[in-house]
């Protein structure tokens, strides 16, 4: 099955998002991430979230990759996923 890698950008009381956009290939996602394509923090969003999801009504995340906003490094670090947020999904499609 084909799937896509979406990034969605949080603020940090996840009261809102935004779904940059996709990629077909996991290390282009996290490459993007990495390099902060289209500066995605945006001086608002404290966490990123990049969630693998095939085709489908109601697909399910298969794998989900957690960031946080490093004000230090100005770039986004790996993280755990936040407290109260092991089971959400698919907040790219809702």
């Amino acid at each position: 099955m084909k799937t896509i890698f979406v990034i969605t950008a949080l603020t940090e009381d996840f009261g809102q998002d935004r779904t940059f956009g996709f990629y077909f290939s996991e290390p282009e996602a996290l490459k993007a991430v990495k390099e902060n394509r289209g500066s995605m923090c945006e001086s608002l969003y404290h966490y990123l979230v990049i969630e693998e999801i095939g085709a489908g009504i109601h697909a399910e995340a298969n794998a989900k990759y957690w960031f946080v906003w490093d004000d230090d490094q100005s770039a986004w670090a790996t993280c755990p996923t936040p407290a109260g947020r092991e089971n959400v999904t698919n907040y790219a499609i809702g």
